[in-house]
């Protein structure tokens, strides 16, 4: 009779921390699926932060194809990392790069603009979209906050 008892309390025991063990592995596993959100989310953050300085500092005929490749990633990648919010934000972004690339060709490449009225249009533009991006670099982190606590 006390040896069914000794059974019972130890198979309850058994159970007991059975149960413990896979809740904290799946606070684990949870934990590790924040975790992992948050390193994609602040690899992306710094993506477009290196996109807008460079865009800042001056896209040429150098390292345009880089920057269209680096938004347009950015772009396909803010579907499934943000909510879609955030994503036509990050499409609003993709188009201003893309029309100051074209800003740029129209002043700097071959058979640009000549000096006048659209030059210096073309170039308020430029300066406007550029004051964009300065202020939007400025303001990133605070954008991203809310995505990147890892209590939720």
């Amino acid at each position: 009779m006390t040896i069914n008892w000794i059974t019972a309390i130890f198979s309850i025991f058994t159970a007991i921390i059975a149960v413990l063990i896979a809740y904290g592995q799946y606070r684990n596993a949870s934990y590790r699926i924040k975790m992992d959100l948050f390193d994609k989310r602040f690899e992306f953050y710094d993506k477009l932060r290196n996109i807008l300085i460079t865009s800042i500092s001056g896209i040429d005929k150098n390292n345009m194809f880089d920057v269209f490749q680096e938004i347009g990633e950015c772009k396909r990648l803010a579907v499934f990392l943000f909510d879609d919010e955030f994503a036509k934000e990050i499409s609003n972004i993709d188009n201003r790069v893309i029309e100051l690339t074209r800003i740029y060709a129209r002043l700097h490449e071959e058979g640009s603009l000549p000096v006048g009225e659209a030059r210096n249009e073309a170039v308020d533009q430029q300066m406007e979209l550029l004051n964009e991006f300065i202020e939007l670099k400025d303001t990133l982190e605070t954008k991203f906050s809310r995505f990147m606590k890892l209590n939720k």
